[in-house]
């Protein structure tokens, strides 16, 4: 059997089930350690229990999980043996990889003030919240709700936004 090369680590998206993160972040640590990083995006809600407003960490793609690793055979079975990971949905592209790194790197993003009123199929920029660098169109508007079409994880899919968090794809008619 002949040797492979070694690969430079990659991003891989998995699927796990949900609320189950922790069992399969312990079991990459002891028994993958081919597994340089794992990333599995949150975001913090706030929400009223009990009259008393908790916040807590939800996952911003429930169910997935990226896993940097070099790829190859021993390693992906090993990853998939556990049975808390549902199915490998596959490499990531560098626009994922680029996304990745950016919901990873945000914090602090300044406010805004359109000059303008957009309009349904106008092309924006997402600067502001979960979806932060994506870009899309804008395909419904309700009230100050902007409903916004993004592609992620090869599919397209509708996201709620504000008016503070988009801006014309080319950025010439908004002041900070």
């Amino acid at each position: 059997m002949e040797m492979q090369k070694q690969q430079d680590p990659k991003w891989f998206c998995w699927v796990v089930k949900s609320g189950k993160f922790n069992k399969v972040k312990e079991y990459l640590a002891y028994e993958v350690p081919e597994v340089v990083d794992v990333y599995y995006p949150v975001v913090q809600k706030e929400r009223s229990v009990y009259g008393k407003i908790v916040v807590r960490d939800v996952p911003l793609f429930s169910g997935y999980v990226f896993l940097k690793y070099s790829p190859s055979e021993d390693t992906f079975q090993r990853i998939k043996k556990h049975p808390f990971i549902t199915s490998y949905l596959g490499l990531s592209t560098q626009e994922d990889v680029d996304r990745i790194e950016s919901i990873k790197k945000r914090e602090n993003n300044k406010e805004f003030t359109s000059k303008r009123v957009f309009n349904v199929d106008d092309k924006i920029l997402i600067v502001n919240g979960h979806f932060i660098n994506f870009k899309g169109v804008i395909k419904k508007i309700d009230g100050e709700r902007y409903y916004v079409e993004i592609g992620i994880f090869n599919r397209t899919v509708l996201v709620s936004c504000s008016i503070n968090d988009i801006v014309s794809e080319d950025g010439d008619l908004f002041e900070w």
